[in-house]
């Protein structure tokens, strides 16, 4: 491994795409990988388990979530950080939607007084609310899976 390592940085390439690369290397191997790739120019992606390392080396980070690619320009000793603060963000959005479609809910209930245009399409809404909510949570489920 370290030899085909070796050989490949050698070639200058422009893109380097490594999966799992401080895989079954000794600790002073991924030191010399380390620093051969953080002195090099190439573009890197870098698919890993190794935290330190993916601290280490990266500047921007891209994370898939739930079929859905999000990019951050900072590294990955800042991600969890990130990632809390988005779900975070989407968990206070769903609690709204909530909250407005239980608001709606009452207005169907308690009061409609007639079924005009502005009430159909009120209701019409709700139904669309009701559907978004469903839509975030069918996908949330299907994540988890």
């Amino acid at each position: 491994m370290r030899v085909m390592l070796a050989k490949i940085m050698l070639q200058k390439p422009d893109i380097l795409m490594l999966d799992e690369p401080t895989n079954h290397l000794d600790l002073p191997t991924i030191e010399w990988l380390e620093a051969e790739l953080a002195a090099t120019r190439a573009a890197l992606v870098v698919v890993s388990h190794d935290r330190r390392f993916l601290s280490n080396l990266s500047r921007a980070t891209i994370w898939l979530d739930r079929g859905e690619v999000r990019r951050v320009e900072r590294g990955f000793a800042e991600f969890e950080c990130w990632r809390d603060e988005v779900l975070a963000e989407e968990e206070r959005n769903q609690h709204k939607l909530d909250r407005k479609i239980v608001r709606e809910e009452h207005w169907l209930r308690y009061g409609v007084s007639g079924r005009r245009k502005r009430n159909e399409r009120r209701l019409a809404n709700l139904h669309a609310l009701r559907a978004e909510r469903r839509n975030y949570r069918g996908a949330a489920g299907k994540a988890s899976l």
